[in-house]
């Protein structure tokens, strides 16, 4: 008698924690640029000069100089959109669909 060979479970790739930040940044900002483009009709240098804003304060959280806390919080105290309640409540739409 021959012995099987036994199935692997198939698994997902697993991800490591940098990298889903990472997609997760590419995804926000390649949202965020297209909607400026589509929708609001920025072009070359407006997008740049976004870009260039963005990714400073990106800089800032990645450098210690701020915290994902304190720019959610000072995005709500400027524009009055509070960035943590609509992507909750996102998520919490998704669920109960």
């Amino acid at each position: 008698m021959i012995p099987r060979a036994k199935k692997k479970k198939q698994t997902k790739p697993h991800q490591e924690p940098f990298e889903i930040v990472m997609l997760s940044n590419y995804l926000n900002m390649a949202i965020v640029v297209r909607t400026l483009w589509t929708e609001y009709g920025w072009r070359d240098k407006r997008i740049a000069r976004f870009v260039e804003g963005y990714l400073a304060l990106m800089q800032e959280v990645a450098d210690g100089r701020s915290t994902v806390q304190r720019e959610i919080a000072d995005c709500k105290a400027l524009t009055g959109v509070d960035v943590k309640a609509l992507i909750d409540a996102l998520y919490q739409e998704g669920k109960n669909v």
